[in-house]
């Protein structure tokens, strides 16, 4: 016994080893539990293996049994955790507030903030109704008597008067699945997980200030348009008649053989790069004969070019040639270009063996240049 201890009462200096490995394992718990939760965002939940966990971890394998009974039940555990990590991130947000619109735009800007600063929620939330059913329905029953609680009328001055406790939760629900579907659009498919554009936040609250807070319509003003990046003086700028266009462009169902497709390239003087890893680069040069009355280039024109760059990225992988047919084409057209390089970027990604489906980016100057539209691509392989 040292000095020290030989003058505490006897229970006191019993108890501190006790006290120590108490922590000590509290803390291979959260060790464990923190490695799991950033090998699923990254990997997925079927990916997800006890070795992976536990060498993320730095333990040996056999540790993981002394704090879980099994992969399964660490799985179940993730997303509940991470939902009450975000109620107090939103509580956190919401303090200082009590008006219904205010609130919202917390609550919006709070989900955007909260999967920047976890990026592996978006992915854990995504799988879980697959693969953790149980976990994923406790998740979004205890966010919506959440959300219910933060937005009742009592707590807002009177927002949403004359609503039913079940109205509300279906009001409750079409907020959180906004909120899931913007966080999706605006920061995953663009490739990041990023603070919420402004202008994004300006559309969604007109929209929310009309549907539920009508007192709020007023004060919602008129919608911001995204930044644009170097704009020609004296023109007047396309960005401020539409904030954003949204086209759904099916193309007529013929097949076209993939050389064909190449073969029209160069016929509108375009630069295709075709890399090994299956990235797809075409990159054509705005003059003013592409330009529309506007003084930019075509919604149309832009879906045309981000049409050649998916056709190459469906088979960047064939040597020979094959026929495919584009059997639809969604694009959302983000801010308007009326100068320099209109650059579109395509990925092959998840497909089968007739389908194809492509993800295309179109910049302006490069590939790290400011987002002009962004198009989801399907075709479908006729044969060899």
């Amino acid at each position: 016994m040292d000095k020290n201890s030989a003058h505490l009462p006897a229970e006191e200096t019993a108890s501190e080893p006790s006290s120590l490995r108490a922590k000590q394992a509290q803390s291979r718990h959260r060790r464990l539990f923190n490695a799991a939760l950033k090998v699923v965002g990254e990997a997925g939940y079927t990916e997800t293996t006890i070795s992976k966990i536990t060498k993320r971890a730095g333990m040996a394998q056999g540790t993981f049994y002394n704090y879980f009974d099994s992969r399964q039940e660490l799985f179940e555990k993730l997303l509940p955790t991470l939902g009450d990590e975000l109620m107090e991130f939103l509580d956190r947000a919401l303090v200082g507030s009590d008006d219904f619109v205010e609130k919202e735009e917390r609550c919006l800007r709070g989900f955007f903030d909260f999967s920047r600063e976890h990026p592996e929620f978006y992915r854990i939330l995504t799988e879980a109704e697959v693969f953790v059913p149980n976990a994923h329905r406790a998740y979004v029953a205890k966010l919506a008597d959440w959300y219910m609680k933060v937005f009742s009328e009592q707590a807002n001055g009177g927002a949403l008067v004359g609503y039913s406790d079940q109205e509300r939760e279906v009001v409750a629900y079409i907020l959180l699945a906004a909120h899931h579907y913007l966080t999706m659009r605006y920061t995953h498919w663009i490739g990041h997980s990023g603070r919420i554009p402004d202008w994004v936040v300006a559309a969604y609250m007109r929209f929310v200030g009309r549907a539920i807070g009508p007192q709020q319509a007023a004060a919602a003003g008129p919608l911001p348009t995204p930044a644009r990046g170097s704009a020609r003086k004296g023109r007047k700028s396309a960005a401020k008649e539409a904030a954003v266009q949204a086209l759904r462009f099916v193309p007529q169902l013929v097949p076209r053989p993939y050389s064909e497709n190449a073969a029209f390239v160069p016929q509108i003087d375009c630069r295709t790069t075709i890399r090994d890893d299956g990235l797809v680069k075409v990159e054509l040069d705005l003059h003013p004969g592409l330009l529309n009355s506007r003084g930019a280039a075509s919604g149309g024109f832009i879906t045309t070019l981000a049409e050649l760059a998916g056709a190459a990225a469906v088979c960047h992988d064939r040597q020979e040639v094959i026929s495919v047919e584009s059997v639809g084409l969604a694009a959302t057209f983000v801010r308007p270009i009326s100068e320099g390089t209109l650059v579109a970027v395509a990925r092959r990604e998840n497909s089968g063996r007739n389908i194809r489906f492509v993800d295309i980016r179109v910049l302006q100057d490069d590939e790290d240049g400011p987002l002009v539209a962004h198009i989801s691509g399907t075709w479908r392989v006729l044969g060899d």
